[in-house]
């Protein structure tokens, strides 16, 4: 259902996912179970755009505590709401990884990572973009075609249709 790279390291393993249509809980959980050794790195989509605040605090809050994972770099399918809460939650072991970005395997992923942050949404924006990220295509088709020059439907579209939403 998904496929996952775990790299076994001197520091722990790093782990390299897809989307996480699984859960990045129980890929987290399934990776353990094969290779007892702690998780160093977690990089890739956490397939979180779905989901509630709430629950991506949960999540969150599980894979820093419950998992242990010490670093964190999610990509694509993660949702600005659910990077803005992993940031907050992982401090200084977040890692910004987008197009271009080179992140070093190493003690400390962070000291030499070439960053780009990118932009963050205001509160109207983030309100405005996870009321799109839950409407069906059709709908959010037709809201994007109202509002083709906004900021928002630039990042939904940033060659075309959306990508990873459901």
């Amino acid at each position: 259902m998904e496929i996952a790279l775990a790299i076994d390291t001197p520091e722990g393993v790093v782990l390299v996912v897809g989307c996480s249509h699984p859960t990045i809980e129980r890929i987290v959980e399934a990776t353990k179970a094969k290779i007892d050794k702690p998780i160093h790195l977690v990089v890739g989509g956490t397939h979180l755009l779905p989901a509630k605040d709430e629950e991506i605090s949960r999540i969150a809050t599980a894979l820093h505590e419950t998992w242990k994972v010490r670093w964190i770099a999610p990509v694509h399918c993660t949702g600005e709401p659910a990077f803005a809460i992993l940031k907050q939650t992982f401090g200084d072991r977040y890692l910004y990884a987008g197009v271009g970005s080179v992140l070093e395997l190493s003690v400390n992923p962070g000291a030499r990572t070439q960053r780009g942050e990118a932009a963050a949404l205001s509160g109207d924006e983030l309100a405005t973009y996870r009321q799109l990220a839950r409407l069906s295509p059709d709908a959010r088709d037709y809201q994007f075609a109202r509002a083709a020059q906004s900021r928002i439907a630039r990042l939904f579209l940033p060659g075309g249709r959306s990508h990873g939403l459901q």
